[in-house]
C-alpha cells in the first residue's frame, strides 16, 4: 500500500496489478524535494496507523467477544383510549330482586285456596253443590226453632248454610247424596261435623237419593269458633283422600 501512494505522490499513473513501483522511484522521490521527502515518511506512517484501526476493530480482545449492538424494543403504538387514564365506571345500584310469587294450584283442593261462595263445585259422581247462603252467627235461629238446643259454649257460635245439590244423571238414573261427608275446618284444624240440634225448619236430609234433572235444598247447622274468617265447608265422600274445599265468604 505505501508503494501505491509513492507512486501517487510522485505523479506517476502505477498498474497495481501489473508491476509496481521500485526502489528507483522512491529514491528520486526523496531527492525531489521537502514534499517527496514528507511524502515518502507520511505514506508508511498513515499506512501503520490504518493497519492498527483495522486489527482493534476486527480483532477482539483474549478472552472477549465481539460486542453487540443492544436490541432495540419497539414500542407499540396504543390507542389513546388504552393509553389514558380514566376515572373508573361505578357498578350499577343493585336492585332488590322480587319476593317469588306463591304458586296458585287448582282452586278448592286445599284449605288455603277453596272455591269462593258462589261457586258451582263438582263433587262427583255427576252432582253439583252449591252454597246459596250462609247465615253467621245463627245462635238466635237455632234457639228459635226449638228452645232446648243448647247455647253454645264460650268461644263457639252456630253457623247455618242453605245448600243445594244437583243431580246431572239421565232422568232414569239416580244420585245418592250424604249429609255426612259435609264438615267444616277453621283455623285451629279441629274437623266439625253438622251440630246436634232440632227442629231446624227446612233440614237437609242427611241421605237422599234424587233422579238426574232434579236437585235438593236444605239447611244445615255447624258449631264453629266465632269470629273465625278461616271457616272453610269441605265435602270428603268416604274412602277419599281429595276432599273439596269451599269458602264460606
Amino acid at each position: 500500500m505505501s508503494f501505491i501512494w509513492l507512486c501517487i505522490g510522485q505523479g506517476r499513473a502505477i498498474d497495481t496489478i501489473g508491476s509496481g513501483c521500485n526502489m528507483q522511484a522512491v529514491t528520486d522521490l526523496w531527492k525531489s524535494g521537502i514534499l517527496g521527502k514528507l511524502t515518502v515518511i507520511g505514506v508508511p506512517i498513515m499506512g501503520f496507523c490504518c493497519l492498527c484501526v483495522l486489527f482493534i476493530y476486527f480483532v477482539p480482545p483474549p478472552g472477549g467477544t465481539t460486542a453487540a449492538l443492544p436490541t432495540m424494543t419497539p414500542i407499540l403504538d396504543l390507542p389513546l383510549e388504552m393509553t389514558s387514564t380514566s376515572e373508573p365506571t361505578s357498578m350499577p345500584e343493585s336492585t332488590d330482586t322480587p319476593a317469588p310469587t306463591a304458586t296458585i294450584g287448582p282452586l278448592g283442593e286445599t284449605r288455603d285456596q277453596p272455591y269462593p261462595v258462589d261457586a258451582v263445585v263438582d263433587i262427583g259422581d255427576d252432582m253439583q253443590l252449591s252454597i246459596l247462603s250462609v247465615t253467621r252467627p245463627a245462635n238466635e235461629e237455632v234457639h228459635q226453632a226449638n228452645q232446648f238446643n243448647d247455647e253454645p259454649a264460650t268461644g263457639l257460635e252456630y253457623a247455618m248454610l242453605r245448600l243445594r245439590v244437583q243431580c246431572n244423571k239421565s232422568t232414569n238414573d239416580k244420585c245418592s247424596f250424604s249429609g255426612w261427608y259435609l264438615h267444616m275446618v277453621g283455623a285451629d284444624g279441629t274437623v266439625r261435623d253438622d251440630a246436634s240440634v232440632a227442629s231446624i225448619p227446612d233440614d237437609l236430609d242427611s241421605t237422599a237419593e234424587f233422579f238426574g234433572g232434579a236437585n235438593i235444598e236444605g239447611d244445615m247447622v255447624f258449631l264453629i269458633p266465632e269470629a273465625d274468617t278461616s271457616v272453610v265447608l269441605f265435602y270428603e265422600p268416604l274412602f277419599s283422600d281429595s276432599p273439596i274445599f269451599i269458602a264460606l265468604q
